[in-house]
């Protein structure tokens, strides 16, 4: 149950609507190809090849242009072609 001062939120409600509202949109940013492209390199370079071509499939959608030289070490590296 929230308390009603005067006809009014409590300051402290008020306070933490309005940072979880910041939050929310905040944490909404639109996905961005180099996003994808960084995130997918860095999973190459732990051998998380699955990861790394799902980050690279998304950023390649988005636009993005991949350097051909990493792509074609993580061919060789996930033994994959695609």
């Amino acid at each position: 149950m929230i308390l009603i001062r005067n006809g009014r939120y409590p300051d402290r409600i008020l306070l933490a609507l309005l940072l979880f509202v910041c939050l929310s949109v905040s944490s909404c940013k639109k996905s961005e190809p180099v996003d994808h492209a960084s995130q997918g390199r860095a999973h190459g370079d732990k051998g998380e090849y699955d990861k790394s071509w799902q980050d690279v499939h998304k950023a390649q959608s988005l636009g993005a242009q991949l350097a051909p030289d990493f792509l074609e070490q993580l061919r060789k590296a996930s033994g994959r072609k695609e």
